[in-house]
C-alpha cells in the first residue's frame, strides 16, 4: 500500500475539530488556531471571553 496517498490522521483530527468549532459558532474570524500532533489537539489564539475559551476547549 502506498503510504503517500493515506490520509494523515492528525490532519483528519484537525479538520474534525475545526468542523465542530465552526458548527458551534466559532468562525474563521475568531482568531483561533487548531493543530494536531500525534493525536493531541492544540488550540491557540484569542477568544472574546473565558466562557468562549472553556467552550472551545470542551468542543475540541
Amino acid at each position: 500500500m502506498d503510504q503517500g496517498t493515506s490520509p494523515d490522521p492528525d490532519e483528519m483530527l484537525r479538520a474534525a475539530v475545526l468542523f465542530v468549532l465552526s458548527a458551534n459558532g466559532f468562525d474563521a474570524a475568531a482568531e483561533l488556531h487548531v493543530g494536531a500532533v500525534n493525536g493531541i489537539v492544540h488550540l491557540a489564539g484569542n477568544v472574546e471571553s473565558l466562557p468562549m475559551r472553556t467552550a472551545a476547549e470542551e468542543l475540541a
